[in-house]
């Protein structure tokens, strides 16, 4: 019995000893992978939920039992790979681009002339920052997600005889979030409701509630992973290949649910492509060095208005002018004085009217004033090789943009100049690689069903991988 106090002794300092070791062995790098879930719910139903399902894990496993149903709709699913501590933003846009300020117009019957033209982006948009805490397993995050909307442009006049104009009535749904969670595992986060017209206060509540929900998965790199290579690496040069898939929005959320390993997305992409259920998309490669910035541009230049000339008007204008000669003093005296003449200065005065001839056709309006935009692929990156030769902290900026024609509007907004309408696809974030490993990025959707040219929602997901080679690979 003397014997166990060092027995037990002997038993902690081996414990100390062996969680030290472990410690000693700690991954190397971490990677956090942040989903967002929203899901339309009726709204009897989802206050069901919330009332009787206690818990997080509780809520979501309900939520997904009512989606075969038909009872509740995946309506957003993002996705962004980031490091802890990293900020990061996911764009998924149609630029919207509309009259902000107007001139009065040349005539009586004329329209207001455009003066600026504003920009607002409409569609989803997610920035995150996540920091894991010293237990590798909580997560406070900040974040913002959002969705704007267009609803219609509406017609606003001034007196009765006024030039009548239009608006565009944009509505949104933002949450602005600072919490604690567990990582690894789904955690509601509250409604993201679209606005309606009347209102709450006046009883016309939307049927619908959205509920939103985050699951942080938190990728380690083991340490067998991170082994030296055997051979020498030529990191002279790297490769960088980012690659593009599209697949149905359940099955892209079935891939991103759980993300065990490093490999495990791209694990789960390879059997959806051999069951034809995901589609290859396009590949972007660039060369670049270790520590340098590199930048691979697929993109046309697309010119567009944004300055206008007023109508004219046709004037008339007569000239006429006079000659006046001025002689020093006041008096007018009888007999000419050459002295006196020769003090006298003469100045011609020139008159001209203008005057705007009645029902007269001017001039029309036209274009004076042009910006460029970039359409196409463009990927920025700037890739750090670790010291273990085989790790690369990624720093990039992934972008699409597509040039859709001209905005589509109805009333007196389609009398005015046609505005160019643009998507666009960002994704900037930070993250780091294992090399030779196809590593996820984030989701590279097209905006939803925003309102914006009779755009539909496709209820597919498009996926971004990257992968980092050595030189000679």
């Amino acid at each position: 019995m003397h014997h166990l106090p060092r027995i037990i002794i002997a038993g902690l300092l081996t414990l100390a000893f062996s969680t030290f070791t472990i410690r000693a062995e700690a991954p190397t790098f971490v990677n956090c992978t942040l989903v967002l879930e929203v899901y339309a719910i009726e709204k009897s139903d989802a206050l069901a939920i919330l009332e009787s399902e206690r818990g997080k894990i509780a809520r979501y496993r309900r939520v997904n039992e009512l989606v075969p149903q038909h009872k509740a709709r995946l309506e957003i699913l993002t996705a962004l790979t980031t490091k802890s501590g990293q900020r990061a933003v996911s764009e998924s846009i149609d630029e919207v681009r509309y009259i902000a300020e107007y001139l009065p117009p040349g005539s009586k019957a004329g329209l207001a002339t455009p003066k600026t033209v504003e920009t607002r982006n409409v569609g989803d948009t997610l920035e995150f920052e996540p920091v894991i805490g010293p237990d590798g397993h909580t997560c406070d995050l900040n974040l913002v997600p959002q969705r704007v909307g267009l609803r219609e442009f509406r017609e606003i006049g001034g007196m009765a005889e006024d030039s009548t104009v239009a608006q565009p009535l944009f509505e949104t749904q933002r949450m602005i979030a600072s919490t604690a969670f567990p990582a690894n595992e789904p955690y509601y986060l509250g409604t993201l409701t679209s606005a309606t017209e009347r209102g709450v206060a006046n009883g016309d509540a939307a049927s619908e509630v959205h509920l939103a929900f985050l699951r942080l998965n938190v990728v380690e790199s083991k340490p067998d992973e991170i082994k030296a290579p055997e051979k020498p690496v030529d990191w002279s040069a790297l490769n960088l290949e980012y690659s593009f898939y599209s697949l149905d929005r359940a099955a892209a959320r079935e891939l991103l649910a759980a993300m065990p390993t490093l490999n495990a997305p791209w694990e789960k992409l390879q059997t959806l492509l051999g069951e034809k259920k995901a589609r290859f998309e396009h590949l972007v490669s660039l060369k670049t060095k270790s520590g340098q910035r590199s930048v691979v541009e697929e993109i046309q230049e697309v010119r567009y208005a944004t300055g206008y000339a007023p109508r004219g008007a046709i004037h008339s204008s007569e000239t006429t002018s006079r000659t006046v000669t001025t002689r020093p003093g006041l008096a007018v005296k009888p007999q000419p004085d050459p002295k006196e003449d020769a003090k006298a200065t003469t100045t011609t005065e020139t008159t001209t009217s203008e005057r705007v001839m009645p029902n007269a056709d001017g001039p029309p309006g036209a274009p004076i004033l042009f910006e460029t935009r970039n359409t196409g692929v463009t990927v920025e990156a700037e890739p750090v090789v670790g010291e273990d030769g085989v790790s690369i902290d990624l720093n990039h900026v992934v972008q699409s943009v597509i040039h859709l024609g001209n905005l589509k509007t109805a009333g007196v907004a389609a009398r005015y100049p046609a505005q160019p309408l643009f998507e666009t696809r960002k994704l900037t974030t930070s993250q780091t690689l294992l090399a030779g490993r196809h590593m996820l990025v984030g989701t590279f959707n097209p905006p939803g069903a925003d309102g914006v040219n009779d755009r539909v929602d496709t209820g597919r997901t498009w996926l971004v991988f990257v992968r980092a080679t050595p030189n000679d690979q």
